[in-house]
């Protein structure tokens, strides 16, 4: 994105967050369908029974908009809206907050997983408004253009997200 937006080329632009945009919402889709269909595998895995199975199955919903809210960062990010980025930071804490803090102190444990999702979905809403009021120019793409465009996304996005996971997991196991 921010190549696109550095040439200044607005149908370029479009095409390269159209692409972008589509990608992550794949992406998104299934992350959450992954983590809904092994939520008995992964409470199994995670605290040695599938009693949290319902409850992961709720967090397949925070998957869903982390990655899109990381999408629609990138965005942000990649057309150099930092103002934007900022604003989406600070409104997101605090509606996070806003909106969590109740959940815990009410539901306490019961609470921790609508917490969770609430705190990704927080951030989605307000990453939803800022890359929204992106002005782009019309474009239309098919899917052949839109998966050539979108191989290279793919080889440097599955690069980062294997550093993340690294990360990730070494926390989790720890």
């Amino acid at each position: 994105i921010a190549q696109a937006y550095a040439k200044g080329n607005q149908e370029e632009i479009a095409k390269t967050i159209k692409t972008q945009r589509r990608g992550v919402l794949v992406t998104g889709l299934t992350g959450m369908l992954l983590t809904y269909v092994f939520a008995a595998q992964l409470s199994q895995l995670t605290f040695g029974d599938d009693q949290y199975a319902g409850a992961i199955r709720l967090l397949s919903f925070a998957v869903f908009f982390n990655l899109i809210m990381e999408g629609q960062g990138a965005l942000i990010q990649g057309t150099r809206r930092i103002k934007d980025l900022a604003l989406m930071s600070i409104i997101s804490a605090a509606l996070s907050t806003i909106i969590s803090v109740p959940l815990i102190y009410f539901y306490q444990e019961q609470g921790i997983p609508i917490f969770l999702v609430m705190l990704s979905a927080s951030p989605f809403l307000v990453s939803y408004y800022f890359a929204r009021r992106i002005q782009l120019a019309q474009v239309k793409l098919n899917f052949k253009e839109i998966w050539d465009r979108a191989r290279g996304m793919i080889e440097l996005g599955v690069g980062f997200m294997g550093a993340a996971l690294a990360g990730t997991l070494v926390i989790y196991f720890i």
